[in-house]
């Protein structure tokens, strides 16, 4: 009995929507209007969930398109940083490279290699250092390293690409150098204390502020690099030599890059 009543509902139904759509339209005309009221609710329900899932699908759409949006951004602010720093280190070593230039007066009449301190060792902080050029970019044992033109070490081992550089300061090095008015010659060397020139006789007038250079005895380094300025007399006068110790603008702390003598 209820399958028949289905049965019948169904033909019905069919059948007002075959006369609904096939009929002419003064014949349904009524009847459209009474079931686009009837329907209205409906349509209005079905429209609003369809435009609001519509609305969903767009703000994931956004959210996307701003992820995207960020991370490109991201990478141009990254780019951006990392060109600055390139240019901030690009400046630096052109900075440097000036002002090697202007404390030679100017002319640079030997072949200089500009070499990166690439490693300290925490044990040996002012004791030596290593670069990053070595024996496949020419460099020997003995070759002066310098900066502002003064003397910052000599190279003391080689590889292929790096070098160690035992600095002037290192208690290790021993220096033949010549106070620079007066020709006097004496040695220069480094400590704990800092550096100091002994050998100096003592009848030879002191002269603080006096240049202290490198004399090219021995032949390890060549003459004329300057090392410091004289700064006090550490030794008393009853000594056959006098000390004396010397200062230095040079940060060794801070050097990034020193020039390599050819």
């Amino acid at each position: 009995m209820k399958r028949s009543k289905i049965v019948i509902t169904i033909v019905l139904l069919l059948g007002l929507l075959a006369a609904y759509f096939f009929l002419p339209a003064k014949v349904v005309s009524p009847f459209r209007s009474a079931l686009g009221v009837i329907a209205s609710p409906f349509q209005k329900v079905l429209f609003n969930s369809s435009q609001k899932t519509r609305n969903f699908f767009s703000e994931i759409t956004n959210i996307k398109n701003l992820h995207w949006k960020n991370t490109e951004l991201e990478a141009e602010v990254a780019a951006l940083r990392k060109e600055n720093s390139d240019l901030k280190e690009t400046k630096a070593e052109n900075d440097l490279l000036k002002k090697e230039f202007e404390v030679r007066g100017g002319q640079l009449d030997i072949k200089l290699l500009e070499a990166r301190v690439i490693g300290r060792e925490p044990a040996s902080f002012l004791q030596s250092f290593t670069v990053d050029q070595g024996s496949n970019s020419g460099v020997k044992v003995g070759q002066a390293a310098t900066s502002q033109g003064m003397l910052v070490g000599r190279v003391t081992e080689v590889s292929g690409l790096t070098s160690q550089v035992t600095l002037v300061l290192s208690s290790r090095s021993i220096v033949q150098a010549a106070l620079q008015d007066t020709r006097t010659l004496g040695i220069v060397k480094g400590g704990l204390q800092g550096l100091y020139l002994d050998n100096i006789p003592q009848e030879e007038p002191f002269k603080a502020g006096e240049t202290v250079i490198t004399s090219g005895l021995g032949g390890d380094l060549p003459a004329g690099i300057i090392i410091g300025q004289v700064d006090k007399v550490t030794t008393p006068k009853s000594e056959i030599f006098q000390t004396f110790s010397l200062s230095t603008p040079l940060n060794f702390n801070k050097i990034e890059a020193v020039f390599i003598q050819m």
